[in-house]
């Protein structure tokens, strides 16, 4: 097994791509199904929210969500927060994407914007969280089926233990990352483009907080 790697990253999904891309460089592919396992830590899952509530509580303590189709619903996403506790939040991913930005009162569109100007991208937008030290980084998942069908979760930068590459039969299956909580999550996505995207975001944050942009960068 090669050794674990801690590193930055971001991968520019607003371009197209092409049917089963491999990242020429690793041989890797650039696609793939969903696949997530989680340790026994994260395993037992707390009463579930619904579209109808208002509570927001899990929001300053998330470190992983999760895209998830659940039977006889649709569309969710599975919350992992700092205890390694996990629920099922029924918000798609994007849906809870928006849901974080308006809990720290972010315009979105400005948001994605003030991401533009410093990346020259627009799609798969980390969350910057100054008031914890950290930053949600978009990872992709699975591989969306119809339009608008999530694709990409978001991880927490400072609860990344380690990663690793999976080589199974001599194919690339995914990349592996652990979290401090014990929870592993095995993207569809290869090393290089998961530090790329590691690398942008935590650029973006760097970004935001240079230029004052909202009021929760600004110190006295």
């Amino acid at each position: 097994m090669k050794p674990f790697f801690s590193a930055e990253g971001g991968e520019d999904e607003s371009r197209p791509m092409p049917k089963n891309p491999v990242d020429p460089s690793t041989k890797e592919p650039l696609d793939g199904d969903t696949s997530i396992t989680e340790s026994s830590q994260a395993d037992e899952l707390v009463p579930a929210s619904t579209s109808r509530d208002k509570s927001e509580g899990w929001i300053p303590e998330v470190i992983l969500w999760l895209p998830m189709y659940e039977a006889g619903y649709g569309n969710a996403s599975k919350v992992v927060r700092e205890d390694g506790r996990a629920f099922v939040y029924k918000h798609s991913s994007p849906q809870t994407w928006n849901d974080v930005l308006r809990f720290y009162a972010v315009d979105k569109a400005e948001y994605r914007n003030l991401y533009r100007v410093a990346t020259g991208r627009s799609q798969s937008v980390p969350i910057v969280v100054p008031s914890r030290g950290l930053v949600l980084i978009p990872i992709k998942i699975r591989s969306p089926r119809v339009k608008n069908d999530g694709a990409i979760g978001y991880i927490a930068d400072r609860f990344i233990k380690d990663f690793e590459r999976v080589v199974e039969g001599g194919k690339y299956i995914g990349l592996r990352i652990r979290l401090t909580t014990g929870t592993e999550v095995l993207a569809q996505m290869s090393l290089k483009n998961f530090l790329e995207q590691q690398r942008s975001a935590k650029y973006f944050m760097y970004f935001l907080a240079e230029h004052k942009v909202y009021p929760w960068f600004r110190t006295e």
